[in-house]
């Protein structure tokens, strides 16, 4: 679609061009190719998404339903995901990434075109590479309807995601039965370190949480495979070959993850900030409402989005750094 989009436009600009030598010829450029992918996003959008480019361009909130996303309008007029994750390592796309709707045409052609760039991978995978680029609203059901439909893998069954990406490491590299047993039990450890839900549109927030590991050995497995030091592809030790192994395979599968935390489950609507000198109530799950000490709030500490979530607060005499969940203001 988007080369015939591409040729389109060429066709336009040729027309328009009077001098032979600035018009446009040979193979399609990158940028062409991304201008006409532009251009059937935005064609998508005004279709789907009209009232709310219509709120942000006029500077009013987006529909309750899409609060959650933070849309917002990018460089070229397009609606993005504002998301969550300005301060990941992520791609700029990948932070925010464009948003389709699952019931325009454009989101079939987007899952069928990755699905065959990927060589007819399962569901996750396919998934995990869409979201680097679209967010799709409830693309997982639509991804599946897509996969099953397919004709290729009418008569494939799916692969786990852990034994696709153990082939992609070790290729044609031959190890050792000690190595290969180190190597599988670093990525059991992998698997068992991450929290218990399905990589969906509702994230888990917080800290703690729940992991296989809890049910194996009674706490979470925390020992994850750290960084190789240098180039270790190239050394002859045998152990930084594994080494290297097992960190490519947990930067792969947290890259994946880190991409199902993008959807804000709360904190939709915008709250006023705290203020130097309010008084609040210190929370403490460990005793009751009527123990809670009363603090001052003292100093404010911003995000870069302007959005207070860390205060000094002036308890007894001391100064103490709380996250502003950890306090209720006095009326």
């Amino acid at each position: 679609m988007t080369r015939i989009l591409a040729r389109i436009h060429r066709f336009i600009h040729n027309r328009r061009t009077v001098t032979a030598t600035d018009r446009l010829k040979g193979p399609l450029s990158a940028v062409e190719l991304n201008n006409s992918l532009l251009t059937a996003i935005k064609i998508s959008q005004s279709e789907e998404y009209q009232g709310t480019l219509y709120a942000l361009k006029n500077g009013r909130l987006p529909p309750l339903s899409l609060t959650s996303l933070s849309p917002l309008l990018d460089k070229d007029g397009c609606l993005t995901v504002g998301g969550r994750l300005d301060n990941s390592n992520l791609s700029p796309r990948a932070k925010h990434p464009w948003l389709i709707s699952k019931n325009s045409p454009l989101a079939t052609l987007i899952c069928d075109h990755y699905h065959r760039l990927l060589l007819h991978s399962g569901l996750q995978t396919t998934l995990s590479m869409i979201r680097r680029r679209f967010w799709i609203p409830s693309l997982r059901s639509l991804l599946r309807q897509r996969i099953r439909m397919c004709s290729t893998c009418y008569r494939l069954t799916c692969v786990h995601s852990a034994k696709k990406l153990l082939v992609r490491q070790v290729g044609d590299t031959i190890l050792t039965i000690e190595e290969f047993s180190t190597l599988l039990h670093r990525i059991e450890a992998v698997l068992n370190s991450r929290p218990l839900i399905a990589p969906s549109n509702d994230p888990i927030d917080g800290v703690d949480y729940l992991t296989p590991g809890h049910f194996l050995i009674g706490t979470a497995l925390t020992s994850l495979p750290e960084p190789p030091s240098d180039n270790s592809m190239s050394s002859p030790t045998r152990w930084r070959l594994v080494q290297q192994m097992s960190y490519n395979f947990w930067e792969q599968w947290s890259k994946d993850y880190l991409n199902t935390l993008m959807q804000r489950n709360k904190w939709k609507r915008p709250q006023p900030n705290l203020t130097v000198g309010q008084l609040v109530y210190v929370r403490n799950l460990n005793t009751s409402p009527l123990t809670w000490p009363v603090g001052l709030i003292t100093a404010l500490h911003p995000g870069t989005d302007g959005v207070i979530r860390v205060v000094d607060v002036k308890i007894g005499g001391k100064n103490f750094t709380r996250a502003v969940t950890t306090l209720v203001p006095l009326p």
